[in-house]
């Protein structure tokens, strides 16, 4: 009878503490979600594409001179990053020139820098092909890590269809040890890129 009784005495702290520890859980899930539409995230568009970006980040023109470029080509958009980018176009003594990398100031401990480009479409389909990151983009800090959105180097989302349809890329550079956070961020941007 003592056991049954000290059982039943530390019955209802069991079973608060049971509670207890599943409500923490279930908002410790939650907690590491972001629920769509919450306020953490706002839209940028640039070229007549619109993407969501989180609100902490820049969005930088990369000044880029798109009349500088082919008749179809990929022109550079601007940089979405964690840290300040500049202008990508510099002064030389023979004239201007334009490297993505010239705008990549800081290299983040941990953080990204990726930019977007858009072009118009094709009419040859290998033609409507991304690039990808510039060699040395991702260089110069520890744990630089190339990204091409859509998981294939030379990858790039159409939007709308021929005539007005546009190809659209998100390349860039992820560093630190948060990389697979980094990588589910710059994936979710690229999954939101639209025509606004």
């Amino acid at each position: 009878m003592v056991r049954v009784g000290a059982w039943s005495d530390r019955r209802p702290v069991a079973v608060a503490v049971a509670v207890v520890a599943v409500v923490v859980a279930v908002a410790w899930g939650i907690a590491g979600r972001r629920p769509p539409g919450d306020h953490a995230e706002r839209r940028a568009s640039w070229n007549g594409v619109s993407w969501t970006v989180p609100a902490g980040w820049h969005v930088t023109d990369a000044g880029a001179e798109p009349r500088h470029y082919r008749a179809g080509s990929l022109v550079e958009g601007p940089f979405v990053s964690t840290v300040p980018t500049g202008p990508i176009c510099r002064a030389m003594p023979g004239g201007w020139t334009c490297d993505r990398v010239d705008g990549i100031r800081t290299r983040p401990a941990d953080g990204v820098v990726a930019w977007i480009m858009s072009g118009p479409l094709l009419a040859v389909p290998a033609a409507n092909a991304d690039p990808g990151p510039p060699p040395g983009a991702c260089a110069g800090s520890p744990g630089g890590h190339a990204f091409h959105a859509f998981h294939a180097f030379h990858a790039f989302r159409v939007l709308g269809a021929p005539p007005d349809g546009v190809r659209v890329t998100l390349d860039g550079c992820v560093y630190g040890p948060h990389l697979a956070d980094h990588t589910a961020e710059l994936t979710r941007i690229a999954e939101s890129l639209t025509r606004p």
